[in-house]
């Protein structure tokens, strides 16, 4: 990036923004955090929209025409506050990077030409267009909610941009990761912050935006070995030594609850990492939280393409607690009557400071947001409930089957749950002619090695001859092992088995205990149906 000398003066506003973050709940640090330094809230507390005023010499917006990411100096502006030769860039990835002659997004530094200077406690701000959300609201939750579930965020606010006396409209307004923010927000000042490339995780080399010392980046380097190690104890040790778990389970927990898709551990994109030392802790901070709650059916338990957020969710130790952090953060922090009332504060705020041809655009907008959180919400409420349903407790390895629901490839089979003659309670499938029907139930199982066991009866059942899987029979959707015994014509109680595995990351599985027949009738004792885990697995290292 080019610096260029000064050159001109600028006028810069900023007494700012009107945060409701009190109507959400007061943020609270991370969980092995103590504030170093008290934030300076007046530029995200007050609730005011402010209105600042750019101005760039012809020559210095002539220059960003030609070379946006090129440091030029501006004059900046707020009524009486004025700030001149202020360092001033364009900044934006692909999908939102605006031309100095569009709506442009900006990276604002107060120091750079004169050492020290500040505004509001900051030495560097952003603001940014928001061209991906329409609400201009989304950075502003996902930093209050991020920090009020302990993990550190940069704050945000908004403001009204001139530049050169041109309207450019709302902006979000956005604390940068500098050395403030950590001081402020991460008790470990003195360390190493990373940016990564597009696209790369923390085992490729990172930018380093300040920090002491050779850039050797052995800490990061620590962290990938860690993160590859196939023995899941050793790896889930190693870890615990390297990364602060803690909070990186809850970031983790609300980058899927906000449905962040464009984060770290679901996309491996807009993150940092901060590090004091080789041998950690390491902290994970969120960025660019434009588009939440995009798809509200997100799922709650998916799968993570971060190399760090994969590689613990694998662990048996590391699955369950990121469980428990869903489920504790749904109930703490994502609360949806706080939010929304939060929301609408805020909104009335910036209303009040938008023209009134803005203000009608400008409540559909936020309705729109509003209507997805609820939906979120909700929907993740019937995620959570059916995954209790479907998690395994297991007893000296073994766990009883339950929440069998009939399927039916015809209308040929009568099914019901009922009691056999001997009052054995059983499932039951009647052929009433050529027929492929099946009680299942679904589990949610770690990585490791299980076996399925059925005790089946039978009593006249006449093959299709169709296919590989006839009569009675147990097996798993999607296994190519089967079970190892059919059963036709007429059969006493006997026990048969279905051997499956869990590959490299915890799992949902579908249990079948089938019927494929053109006659007869087949009974699943329900007492006999049960699942054993016989090992639990090393998987193969996913990270050549």
């Amino acid at each position: 990036m080019t610096v260029r000398k000064p050159s001109l003066l600028v006028a810069a506003v900023l007494v700012l923004f009107g945060s409701v973050h009190a109507a959400i709940g007061a943020p609270e640090a991370p969980p092995a955090s103590k504030h170093l330094e008290k934030p300076d809230e007046g530029l995200f507390g007050t609730g005011r929209v402010p209105r600042l005023a750019i101005v760039l010499s012809h020559k210095e917006y002539s220059a960003l025409q030609k070379s946006p990411r090129e440091i030029v100096l501006c004059s900046i502006r707020d009524g009486s506050k004025r700030f001149e030769n202020v360092g001033i860039h364009l900044k934006g990835s692909r999908g939102s990077f605006r031309t100095i002659d569009d709506k442009p997004s900006f990276t604002i530094d107060f120091a750079q030409f004169e050492s020290g200077r500040t505004f509001a406690g900051l030495r560097k701000l952003h603001l940014n267009n928001s061209v991906e959300d329409p609400s201009l609201l989304c950075e502003w939750i996902g930093s209050t909610l991020f920090r009020k579930a302990g993990v550190p965020a940069p704050r945000v606010t908004h403001a009204i941009v001139h530049l050169n006396g041109r309207p450019l409209g709302l902006y979000v307004l956005k604390e940068a990761f500098s050395d403030e923010f950590v001081r402020q927000q991460i008790s470990l000042a003195g360390g190493n912050l990373y940016e990564p490339e597009d696209g790369q995780d923390v085992d490729r080399r990172m930018i380093r935006h300040f920090g002491k010392g050779p850039n050797a980046q052995t800490d990061l380097m620590n962290l990938a070995s860690a993160a590859q190690q196939a023995d899941l104890d050793q790896r889930w040790s190693r870890l615990q030594s390297i990364l602060n778990v803690d909070e990186f389970l809850s970031l983790m927990a609300m980058e899927v609850l906000l449905d962040h898709r464009d984060g770290y551990c679901l996309a491996k994109n807009n993150f940092r990492v901060y590090s004091q030392s080789d041998s950690g802790p390491i902290l994970f901070l969120p960025h660019g939280m434009d588009q939440l709650f995009a798809k509200p059916d997100a799922p709650v338990n998916p799968l993570m393409n971060g190399l760090v957020a994969r590689a613990l969710k694998e662990t048996p130790e590391g699955a369950a607690r990121y469980r428990a952090r869903v489920d504790s953060l749904f109930k703490d922090v994502f609360d949806p009557t706080k939010l929304l009332a939060a929301i609408d504060l805020r909104a009335r705020q910036v209303a009040a400071a938008l023209d009134p041809s803005e203000r009608t655009q400008w409540r559909q907008k936020t309705g729109s947001l509003k209507e997805r959180i609820r939906e979120r919400h909700r929907n993740v409420s019937m995620q959570l409930a059916e995954l209790k349903k479907e998690r395994v407790q297991f007893t000296n390895g073994q766990a009883p089957l339950n929440n069998w629901h009939p399927d039916s490839i015809t209308e040929r089979a009568h099914m019901e749950v009922g009691t056999n003659a001997e009052g054995r309670a059983v499932l039951e499938i009647r052929a009433k002619g050529k027929t492929s029907a099946s009680w299942r139930t679904s589990l949610i199982l770690p990585p490791g090695r299980y076996r399925f066991v059925a005790r089946i009866s039978t009593s006249g059942v006449i093959p299709l001859a169709e296919g590989r899987r006839e009569g009675a029979h147990v097996r798993v959707l999607g296994q190519s092992r089967e079970a190892r015994k059919e059963f036709i014509g007429s059969h006493g109680w006997a026990e048969t088995e279905c051997d499956f595995e869990i590959g490299d990351a915890e799992g949902r599985v579908q249990l079948l205990c089938e019927l494929t027949a053109s006659a007869g009738a087949a009974w699943f004792s329900l007492d006999g149906l049960r699942i054993e885990r016989l090992s639990v697995s090393e998987p193969k290292n996913p990270y050549p």
